[in-house]
């Protein structure tokens, strides 16, 4: 009977020093017995968490979206440096260069045309206004060239409107081989009266035209050039271009 008590006594002090310390461990780390041993992420803590990240994703996405379109509005206003002002709708009267010029002298070139310059300019001459009268101011052109000479121009627009083959688009014009041009050569002189305006619109539908068949560049400069005058109302005509040069 002693030794059953005795054994009863000590069963009970062990574990009452086990659970004193297990206690004590439990309170240093501010845990009760009703505390899970894995520690989880509070919800309302996970959701701000996500909340952070969709508003940071957001951010993100609009200041892409932006940069994007600020990217693309650069390209339009680089585009549009040389949009060719508002032309109306005129059909091209055209007058092939073997049906004026009987010599058979103009030897086509094979390269591929591709202008990056329009040259504008005058022949100081006097105006014709029909094809009897401008084939034979045409001729008399033809002539101050020499024999065996075609002329230089890619086109010769009459006071009526209509454009004259010179050299068209099957060769570059020889007169200015550094600027690889078009050269669009009005018939008269414009120092003291501007251009009737069915010559003008001719000249800038032939303009249009090489764009849209791509025998002239985009970023093309346009340039006034002066023969033996300043032709100033005929430039006065084209000023309207983004690139536009005068000499």
């Amino acid at each position: 009977m002693v030794e059953f008590e005795l054994y009863r006594l000590c069963s009970n002090e062990s574990s009452w020093y086990g659970r004193g310390a297990d206690d004590d461990v439990l309170q240093s780390v501010g845990a009760t017995e009703e505390t899970p041993l894995l520690q989880t992420v509070p919800r309302q803590q996970y959701r701000r968490n996500v909340g952070a990240f969709i508003v940071v994703g957001l951010l993100l996405v609009i200041l892409l979206g932006g940069f994007a379109i600020g990217v693309y509005l650069l390209v339009l206003q680089n585009n549009a440096e040389n949009i060719l002002p508002p032309v109306e709708e005129m059909p091209i009267r055209h007058v092939n260069g073997s049906e004026w010029d009987q010599s058979d002298l103009l030897v086509l070139s094979t390269q591929p045309f591709h202008a990056e310059t329009v040259i504008i300019e005058q022949t100081d001459t006097r105006e014709c206004e029909n094809l009897n009268s401008c084939v034979l101011l045409l001729r008399e052109i033809k002539a101050t060239f020499g024999v065996n000479n075609s002329l230089p121009y890619n086109f010769l627009v009459s006071s009526d409107g209509t454009a004259y083959e010179g050299l068209g688009w099957s060769q570059l014009s020889p007169l200015y081989p550094e600027l690889s041009p078009l050269v669009l050569t009005f018939l008269g002189n414009f120092t003291r009266v501007p251009p009737p305006i069915e010559q003008v619109f001719m000249a800038k539908s032939l303009i249009a035209a090489s764009l849209s068949k791509d025998f002239l560049n985009k970023n093309f400069t346009i340039i006034g050039k002066r023969t033996k005058e300043v032709p100033k109302y005929l430039f006065e005509q084209f000023k309207d271009f983004p690139r536009w040069k005068e000499e």
